[in-house]
């Protein structure tokens, strides 16, 4: 079990995860995300989570309890985002993910406890940003986290008139299945070019984009890192579509990583 400094609450324990608390991971996720699905629907859904950086809470009993083996009181996460856009250059930032505390175990500092340790994490790996994609962004706020990029979505109606677009007729459109060999350059370099373009802040990884910096402390005497707010939400609709594309996702892993 890996030892942390930054303490949990009373009666709590963090706990490093890995793939063997997959299904327990699962189950706090619908628990903090309801949806009318169950856990055994998602065994072949793959996790996009960096295990190293996945941390869990758990209630601890008494002397010689580990916490193994009961379910988990709260978890997050992160991305490690080595070449992050901001505004002027690029910044290694901790995409914040999957964070969520279980109905049972809320009202008790669990969150607080877990972003105290999160940003900890990021002062010790170099990481001077921690940026997310916050399902409800005014929890966020009180921990010193602000908007860095508005979200826009359009809803088009059918039957709406169109206008054309100069150079469209360019252009065409084929709709295929992702394939890591065939397409990760391509994603790399759009992704790579949207965070360079001039007023760029950035959205480079698994659903992130950066919010406005907040501070992390000092860090070794040099002036104050900046730290600023998940990814993205599990809801009901997002693990909806992992289910629909998990046959295209699944292919993808296998030649990637294996995850």
């Amino acid at each position: 079990m890996t030892s942390f400094d930054t303490p949990a609450p009373d009666g709590y324990r963090f706990r490093r995860l890995t793939g063997d608390d997959r299904r327990a991971l699962i189950d706090l996720d619908t628990w903090a995300f309801p949806m009318p699905t169950h856990v055994d629907d998602f065994d072949d859904v793959p996790l996009p989570l960096t295990w190293e950086r996945t941390v869990g809470v758990e209630p601890v009993a008494g002397p010689g309890d580990d916490g193994r083996g009961r379910p988990l009181a709260g978890m997050h996460a992160s991305y490690p985002f080595s070449r992050f856009g901001v505004p002027g250059g690029e910044l290694p930032t901790a995409g914040l993910t999957w964070v969520g505390v279980h109905p049972q175990h809320r009202r008790r500092g669990m969150l607080s406890a877990m972003i105290d340790l999160h940003l900890a994490r990021c002062r010790e790996r170099g990481e001077p940003l921690s940026a997310l994609f916050a399902a409800e962004a005014a929890i966020y706020g009180r921990f010193g986290y602000g908007k860095a990029a508005d979200d826009l979505r359009l809803s088009i109606p059918r039957g709406a008139a169109l206008r054309d677009v100069p150079g469209a007729a360019e252009h065409t459109v084929r709709v295929e299945h992702a394939d890591r060999a065939r397409h990760g350059d391509l994603v790399a370099r759009l992704h790579r070019d949207a965070g360079a373009s001039a007023g760029a802040t950035g959205s480079t990884g698994p659903g992130g984009r950066p919010a406005r910096p907040r501070s992390c402390g000092p860090a070794s005497g040099a002036i104050p890192r900046r730290c600023a707010p998940p990814a993205r939400s599990r809801g009901g609709s997002w693990w909806s579509s992992a289910r629909a594309s998990r046959a295209v996702t699944r292919r993808s892993a296998a030649r990637s990583t294996g995850r």
